[in-house]
C-alpha cells in the first residue's frame, strides 16, 4: 500500500510540474500548482521528488514570468519558505537562481506582509547554515531588501522577527556583512523595531543579537550610540526584567 501511495504521489508531482511548464502563461495554473506543492511538501518523500523533477526551476520560472501577479508571488514564496526549512530543499535553493526571483518578488511587492515575511524567513534559514550561505549575499544588494522590508512594514511582528533573524545570522562572523547592514540603514531599522515592539521578546532577542554583533566594529558601535541605541536597549531591558535577554 505504501509503495502504491508513493508511486501515485510521484505521478501527481510529475503531472503538476508538466502542467506548469505547458501553461507558463496561465496565472491560475501557476498559482494552483504552487499551492498544491505547498500542501505536498509537508510529506517527506515529496520534497526530493519535486526537486529531482525540476520543481524549483518551475517555481522560479513562474515567479519571473508573472512578477506583478501577487497571488503567484505569495504562493511561490510560501512554498520556498517550506523548502528552506527542510533538508532536501535548503541546499537546492541556495545553489539555484531562485533567490534572485525571491529578491525580485520583494522589490515588486514591498507592501506585502506575506511575501516579505516568507522571503526573510527563506534568507534566515539559508544564512543560519554556513553550508547553504548564498554566495555574495553579504553584499549590499541582498542586505538592502531585508532592511527595506523592515522599513516598509515597521509594525509587522512577523516581518521584523524574520528580518532581524536573517540579519543576525548574516552579520555573525562577517565584517563585510556588518558593513553592508550599516551602509543601507540597518542600524536605524533595528533600533526602530525595538522602539515599536518593546514588549515582543522574540523581536528583542534577534534585534539585540544583530546590534551586539555590529558593536564589535567601532564605527558601527558609534552609530548605534549616535542613533540612541543605548537608551533604546536599556528601556527594553527595563520593560522585560524577567527575560534573560
Amino acid at each position: 500500500d505504501n509503495a502504491r501511495e508513493f508511486a501515485s504521489l510521484k505521478r501527481a508531482i510529475s503531472m503538476i510540474i508538466k502542467a506548469m511548464d505547458r501553461h507558463r502563461g496561465s496565472v491560475i495554473v501557476q498559482e494552483m500548482a504552487c499551492g498544491l506543492f505547498t500542501n505536498l511538501v509537508v510529506i517527506g518523500e515529496s520534497q526530493a521528488h519535486i526537486i529531482a523533477n525540476g520543481g524549483l526551476d518551475a517555481v522560479s520560472t513562474a515567479m519571473r514570468s508573472h512578477p506583478r501577479e501577487k497571488a503567484i508571488q505569495v504562493a511561490c514564496t510560501s512554498l520556498l519558505c517550506y523548502f528552506s526549512a527542510c533538508k532536501d530543499g535548503i541546499g537546492s535553493i541556495s545553489s539555484s537562481g531562485v533567490l534572485n526571483a525571491v529578491i525580485s518578488a520583494m522589490h515588486s511587492n514591498a507592501e506585502s506582509e506575506e511575501i516579505q515575511t516568507d522571503a526573510c524567513c527563506i534568507f534566515w534559514n539559508l544564512l543560519s547554515n554556513p553550508r547553504t550561505h548564498p554566495a555574495g549575499f553579504a553584499g549590499v544588494r541582498g542586505v538592502k531588501y531585508i532592511v527595506k522590508a523592515m522599513q516598509a512594514l515597521p509594525e509587522s511582528i512577523p516581518v521584523q522577527t524574520m528580518a532581524c533573524g536573517a540579519l543576525w545570522s548574516l552579520v555573525t562572523g562577517s565584517l563585510e556583512a556588518k558593513d553592508a547592514v550599516a551602509s543601507v540603514g540597518g542600524i536605524d531599522a533595528i533600533l526602530c523595531a525595538i522602539a515599536i515592539h518593546p514588549h515582543n521578546i522574540k523581536i528583542l532577542e534577534v534585534s539585540c543579537g544583530v546590534l551586539a554583533n555590529l558593536s564589535f566594529v567601532s564605527e558601527h558601535a558609534a552609530a548605534i550610540v549616535h542613533g540612541g541605541g543605548i537608551f533604546t536597549v536599556v528601556e527594553s531591558m527595563r520593560a522585560n526584567t524577567s527575560s534573560t535577554l
